[in-house]
């Protein structure tokens, strides 16, 4: 006996009742399996545009900010703080424990510097102390293992401003 066949030997009662029931199953189906997880996507997806959205604005204030110190650093030839570049190595450099073994300037705004015994640790702290503080960052680098470990022979160009 098929499907059809049972249905049909149901009275027509039981025909509406069952109609009824498969049309509030298939709506119900329909609102656990479409509409509602759309929904729930379509509000992630407000959540993260919004989010972005106000990163986007942090990221153009701060841009902002970041041209703002460029132009006040480059053109007078002296960093945030009003130092040279040449100061601002050479007290950096003794502030974080470092030798500089020979600078030589390179311009209005770029200097060679070699460190022939610097602890690495030291350096990459005072590199990064260079370029978030004064503003000034590395043009060319090249590190050699030092005599023993931990320690490494540099020379390198810092641009300032």
């Amino acid at each position: 006996m098929s499907l059809r066949d049972w249905y049909e030997q149901q009275s027509p009662r039981d025909r509406r009742v069952l109609l009824v029931g498969a049309g509030a199953l298939g709506l119900a189906l329909l609102w656990l399996v479409v509409i509602k997880p759309f929904g729930k996507y379509m509000s992630t997806t407000r959540l993260q545009v919004e989010g972005q959205r106000e990163l986007l604005g942090y990221m153009r204030q701060s841009a902002a900010q970041v041209l703002a110190l460029r132009g006040q650093g480059g053109a007078s030839g002296t960093l945030p703080g009003g130092m040279s570049l040449a100061q601002a190595v050479n007290q950096a450099a003794t502030e974080n424990g470092l030798t500089l073994s020979r600078w030589q300037p390179d311009g209005e705004h770029k200097l060679q510097l070699w460190l022939d015994d610097a602890d690495f640790d030291a350096l990459v702290i005072w590199l990064g102390r260079l370029e978030s503080q004064y503003g000034a960052r590395v043009d060319s680098i090249a590190v050699n293992q030092g005599e023993a470990p931990g320690r490494v022979k540099v020379r390198l160009a810092l641009v300032g401003g």
